[in-house]
C-alpha cells in the first residue's frame, strides 16, 4: 500500500471533510467531545482499581451510545441485567434482590420500559472464553451492528491451548487478537483492565496497568477511574489520547449503591 492509498482511505472514511466523520464515540459525554470521534480499527484501555466501578461505567457508557456492545467474561445476565436497571433507574442493586416498595417498582418498571426500546447494547456473554472465543464475539457484535465493543475484562480472558505460560506475554497475545478484530470490522474496541496493587490508593498513571509495559504502549487511546477511601465520586481521566484530550475527566457520584455522572 502506497501512503496516497492510506490517505484516500482516510477521506473514503470521513477524514477531511466539511463536517465531522462518522465515528464511533464512547457513550461518555465529557470525555467524547475531549477524543472527539474515534477512528475505527482503534483499541483503547479502561483501566480501573477493584471495586472502582469500572463494569458500571462501561454499562453507563454503553447504554449511552446507540451502536455499542458488550463482551463479558466475567457477569453473566442476571449481573447485567440487575446493573442496568440500576443505573437507569437509580434503585441500589442491592434494594432489587432483597425487595422493592412501590415508589421503587415503578422506577424500576419505567426503566425497564425505556431499555427494553434500546437496540443497543449487544450482550455477548462470554464468561471462560479464551482468546479465539473473545475473537468470534467481536465478529457477532459487528455483523448485528456495533461499532464501539467493551470487553469486560482482559485479565478474566483464558489462555488457549498454545497460549504462552507467561501471563503478560498472553495478555499480549490477546491484544494483538483485539487489533486485528478492530481493523477486520472498523470497529473501536475498549478493553477493561484491572490496575496493579500500586493504583489503590491515589490517582493512578499509565504505568498502573496490571500487565504494565505493553498495554499502556500499545492502546491508542487510555483512561483510569479512581476514587479515594469513603470518597463519594469515582473520577475517570483521560490519560491518553490519540489526537489529544489528555487530562479530560467525567465525573460520577456514587449513589444508593450505583454511579451518576456529574454533569
Amino acid at each position: 500500500m502506497r501512503l496516497r492509498d492510506a490517505i484516500d482511505s482516510a477521506r473514503r472514511q470521513g477524514a477531511c471533510g466539511e463536517g465531522a466523520p462518522n465515528w464511533p464515540s464512547l457513550g461518555l459525554r465529557k470525555i467524547d467531545a475531549a477524543l472527539g470521534p474515534i477512528p475505527p480499527g482503534t483499541v483503547g484501555l479502561l483501566g480501573a482499581a477493584t471495586g472502582c466501578g469500572k463494569s458500571s461505567i462501561m454499562l453507563w457508557a454503553a447504554m449511552n451510545n446507540p451502536s455499542a456492545g458488550i463482551i463479558s467474561l466475567e457477569d453473566g445476565p442476571l449481573v447485567l441485567g440487575t446493573r442496568a436497571l440500576s443505573l437507569a433507574s437509580g434503585v441500589d442493586a442491592r434494594r432489587m434482590l432483597t425487595g422493592l416498595d412501590a415508589d421503587e417498582q415503578q422506577r424500576v418498571g419505567h426503566a425497564e420500559r425505556r431499555l427494553g426500546e434500546l437496540e443497543f447494547p449487544q450482550l455477548e456473554v462470554c464468561v471462560g472464553a479464551d482468546v479465539t472465543g473473545v475473537e468470534r464475539a467481536v465478529d457477532k457484535l459487528a455483523g448485528s451492528g456495533c461499532r464501539t465493543i467493551w470487553v469486560d475484562y482482559l485479565q478474566k480472558v483464558r489462555p488457549g491451548e498454545n497460549s504462552p505460560d507467561d501471563r503478560r506475554t498472553a495478555i499480549n497475545v490477546l491484544w494483538a487478537g483485539l487489533q486485528r478484530a478492530a481493523i477486520k470490522h472498523d470497529v473501536v474496541i475498549v478493553g477493561i483492565s484491572q490496575l496493579g496493587r500500586n493504583a489503590q490508593e491515589g490517582e493512578p498513571s499509565l504505568h498502573s496497568f496490571k500487565e504494565s509495559g505493553d498495554l499502556e504502549n500499545e492502546c491508542r487511546f487510555a483512561l483510569l477511574a479512581y476514587t479515594s477511601v469513603d470518597s463519594p465520586t469515582v473520577v475517570l481521566t483521560v490519560a491518553k489520547g490519540l489526537f489529544g484530550g489528555t487530562g479530560v475527566q467525567e465525573v460520577f457520584e456514587r449513589e444508593q449503591g450505583s454511579l451518576r455522572p456529574v454533569w
